[in-house]
């Protein structure tokens, strides 16, 4: 593939907020650095802070002009970007534009708002598609979350832990592990508002390869709606068995009972977690089965790839 200049206009924080570290933005930006492309970092996070919203819209303006990339990436978050900004962008240079609209699940209203200044709205649900069309916007590409090739790696250790969850406490998901704790599971869990607080992306890692049986709660935070999660690649990557909520389109990625398990109520994952732990065997080779997928179908590498073929801006 031939790299490509990206203007690369995301938060440099988890959030925004530098006590909560890198984010997941910068899994994505090492990804496309180790592909080869070229990127120009523009962290409107921190510049937001130092300049003001017209300030830090007028300096991504002029930092296109100047560099003349071949496309700008961004995930919006609130409002910081600003459309007319975006406008002058994406139809008055050269350059594509593309936001990945990450939860489109529950705050399309939102994202269907965006889309006139972008050249692309690129989706993580495959329901979106078809209401973007509906709307008028033929610029839309169905892609997903993924793994970073040289993070996500599987790693030959002891196995810790009995259940393991990472992610933060929002929606059902203390009560659904008050429930695994009441039916006597030995669970562990870190992220921001547990009083273990949120783990470094290399500890992650550890944890994923450590942990006996790997959980994704899958609603989403603002919506008692199913959403496809990085977890749910990022794990069987790691080769960590995945005990995801049941969701039918992850069978586009998956086959369910053999490269990863699902559940649909607590009952059912207690049931099935007391299983695999004693069925170790059959476990570990879910696991084996889940971690080939992932790395052969569900990596950052063949996710932009795609995207970027879709855009035109790769043959």
């Amino acid at each position: 593939m031939k790299p490509l200049k990206i203007v690369f206009a995301n938060m440099l924080y988890d959030y925004g907020d530098p006590s909560r570290g890198y984010g997941l933005e910068m899994v994505l930006y090492d990804q496309l650095h180790r592909m080869g492309h070229l990127l120009v970092p523009f962290h409107y996070d921190v510049l937001l802070q130092q300049f003001g919203r017209e300030k830090m819209n007028a300096m991504l303006l002029e930092l296109v002009r100047k560099e003349k990339p071949d496309a700008l990436f961004t995930i919006l978050s609130e409002n910081q970007l600003d459309p007319a900004t975006m406008d002058e962008i994406s139809h008055r240079t050269d350059t594509l534009t593309f936001n990945l609209c990450a939860d489109d699940h529950w705050r399309l209203n939102y994202t269907l708002g965006w889309a006139p200044h972008f050249n692309w709205m690129v989706t993580t649900s495959a329901d979106a598609v078809p209401l973007y069309r509906q709307n008028g916007y033929s610029n839309v590409i169905h892609s997903q979350w993924g793994h970073n090739t040289a993070i996500h790696k599987k790693v030959e250790t002891e196995k810790r832990y009995d259940v393991s969850f990472v992610g933060m406490p929002h929606g059902n998901r203390v009560e659904i592990l008050q429930h695994l704790v009441n039916a006597g599971l030995r669970v562990h869990v870190w992220g921001n508002g547990w009083s273990t607080g949120k783990v470094a992306l290399e500890e992650m890692v550890s944890i994923f390869n450590q942990t006996k049986i790997n959980l994704n709660l899958s609603r989403c935070s603002s919506a008692d709606l199913l959403q496809i999660k990085a977890r749910d690649f990022e794990v069987p990557a790691c080769g960590g068995f995945l005990m995801t909520g049941y969701n039918p389109e992850l069978r586009a990625y998956y086959e369910f009972g053999r490269e990863i398990e699902t559940y649909r109520d607590a009952e059912e994952l207690i049931s099935k977690i007391n299983y695999y732990l004693i069925h170790e065997e059959e476990r570990e080779r879910i696991a084996a089965a889940g971690c080939k997928r992932a790395r052969e179908k569900h990596s950052y590498v063949q996710r932009f790839e795609n995207i970027f073929k879709q855009m035109g801006l790769t043959d």
